[in-house]
């Protein structure tokens, strides 16, 4: 029996199957099982928007403030802080190049957090992105805020350290924890985010901010808060 010629599609997909198993061992901020009540007295709204490729989660700043104290003494008191995780070059970079974005999903040496002041609605800070809100208890943001203190890196004394200055607005880059890769991404990292909340959403399949957003619209995902009419 002839054995089959090897095509360059077929190269491609064996190193690209040999990187993704060992990228998928690599570490990454993982969710934190919720245990708690989905209906407590007390509901608040969190946010995920969707800037196009890149999602991110969107919680009010008080409940960040108190879990990061670092986070109060930098901005104050916003109204929301905005959060993404990414590739520590990549994420930083003033101007984006194929390099930089292989290097991203293969060869990434550490990640960041990028944190951002959303001084009054989500809605009039991004016209432009996509915004799902979703109401959740109290104990459900609490445990969120977790998952986002420990996405993030601190010092011996316990501090988040800022490497330097956000990509826009009021915001800051904070050094984060895990490494991103082709199978480990910012959508895969909002989406461990929403299940550290206690939504039922896979990670695993979350490569794409599309595939955030789909989630979200299916049940029995929280119920969303009313989207605000559009200021005239």
């Amino acid at each position: 029996m002839k054995s089959q010629p090897v095509t360059a599609l077929g190269i491609f997909l064996g190193i690209f199957l040999a990187v993704a198993c060992l990228t998928a061992c690599s570490p990454h901020p993982a969710a934190i099982p919720y245990t708690g009540r989905t209906d407590g007295p007390k509901t608040v709204t969190a946010y995920v928007a969707s800037h196009g490729w890149h999602t991110s989660l969107i919680v009010p700043a008080a409940d960040l403030n108190r879990r990061i104290p670092a986070l109060k003494a930098r901005f104050g008191k916003p109204a929301c802080y905005e959060i993404g995780w990414g590739d520590e070059g990549f994420y930083q970079a003033k101007t984006v190049t194929t390099g930089l974005a292989l290097h991203a999903a293969f060869f990434s040496s550490g990640s960041v957090v990028h944190i951002s002041a959303v001084p009054d609605s989500p809605y009039l800070s991004f016209p432009h992105s996509r915004i799902s809100a979703l109401r959740m208890s109290q104990d459900q943001l609490d445990n969120m805020a977790c998952f986002i203190s420990a996405s993030m890196a601190h010092d011996d004394r316990v501090q988040v350290i800022s490497p330097g200055k956000g990509l826009y607005g009021d915001s800051r880059f904070y050094l984060g924890t895990g490494r991103y890769s082709i199978v480990n991404t910012c959508n895969n990292w909002t989406a461990r985010g929403l299940r550290s909340a206690g939504l039922e959403i896979s990670s695993w399949s979350k490569f794409s901010s599309k595939s955030v957003m789909r989630a979200l619209e299916k049940p029995p995902i929280l119920a969303a808060a009313p989207t605000p009419a559009p200021s005239p």
